[in-house]
């Protein structure tokens, strides 16, 4: 299992992509609501799974 942390400075908070490896899938979880700054994000773990 990987976590990444992503900040987001609107909201003085942070999200995250928590991937599962052995599934090769992920969760977000993200106060935003709104993904596209993770999704984007060069060197996500989102690049590497299907969401």
């Amino acid at each position: 299992m990987k976590i990444q942390q992503f900040e987001d400075k609107g909201l003085a908070h942070y999200a995250y992509a928590v991937l599962s490896e052995c599934e090769q899938q992920v969760i977000l979880i993200d106060p935003a609501r709104n993904p596209q700054p993770i999704t984007t994000t060069p060197n996500s773990i989102m690049h590497r799974s299907s969401v």
